[in-house]
């Protein structure tokens, strides 16, 4: 059976995680899951797996947003993605004081409220333990930062780091295509390309990243990377985790 999916993830790394910008990230989940969901899924019925969620990797945050659809491939999901966080601009910009006070109070609860079993326990402390932070106060730390946070803070994290010209943006996507797809993107090149290219470790990347932004891949804006070891070449790393807490 042929798969008919295909999906993309717009992951946005943020910085080393704080409880201020996890409580941050964590209200922004909160203000876009049901925007996200109601414009991709409900309006343009682009795919019944839509969500926008905050996590960590490594003591890192990073904020992403995930999309799969039969209907549509990698290169318009990024466009129609692109465009709702362009859109979410102005609903920052518009939040009222109460709405916000209110999602705080919201997420203050939902952070401190006991634990319903034990198996949400222990996915607590043990996330702790694989961050190499061993932090068993963050979520206490988290709900007490959060109780500190304005409205200006809140609009200035989204403008820092999400909009396309956002002076802290760094995001990276990976999508996946069906046949489908493929043929409707590439239609009488798909033969070609599946004769020329090694597909298992490339994908359709080159071709991608110029038909997302053809003159943002001329200025050399954006990357396609067909290597793992590439990745070192454009990125700077985070101190980690067991490094930080030598220095401490």
């Amino acid at each position: 059976h042929e798969n008919t999916n295909s999906a993309v993830i717009l992951s946005f790394q943020i910085d080393t995680i704080s409880p201020r910008l996890q409580g941050l990230a964590a209200i922004l989940e909160q203000f876009t899951h049901e925007l996200f969901f109601h414009q991709l899924r409900t309006n343009e019925q682009l795919g019944y797996v839509c969500y926008a969620s905050q996590y960590s990797i490594h003591g890192v945050l990073n904020f992403k947003f995930c999309l799969q659809s039969n209907t549509k491939d990698p290169i318009y999901m990024n466009e129609r993605i692109e465009k709702f966080i362009d859109s979410l601009g102005e609903k920052v910009d518009n939040l009222g004081e109460e709405q916000f006070e209110n999602m705080i109070h919201s997420f203050i609860n939902n952070t401190l409220q006991e634990k319903r079993n034990m198996q949400s326990e222990e996915g607590h402390w043990y996330s702790s333990i694989e961050s190499g932070l061993y932090d068993f106060t963050f979520r206490i730390d988290t709900a007490t930062a959060a109780a500190e946070l304005t409205l200006d803070d809140f609009r200035d994290f989204y403008h820092r780091f999400f909009p396309w010209n956002a002076p802290l943006r760094k995001k990276i996507m990976v999508g996946a295509m069906c046949k489908a797809h493929a043929l409707e993107v590439f239609g009488d090149d798909y033969d070609r390309i599946m004769e020329e290219y090694d597909m298992e470790t490339r994908g359709f990347g080159d071709l991608l990243e110029v038909a997302i932004a053809p003159e943002l891949a001329e200025q050399g804006d954006i990357v396609h990377l067909t290597e793992k070891k590439d990745i070192k070449k454009f990125v700077s790393y985070y101190p980690s985790p067991t490094e930080l807490l030598e220095l401490s």
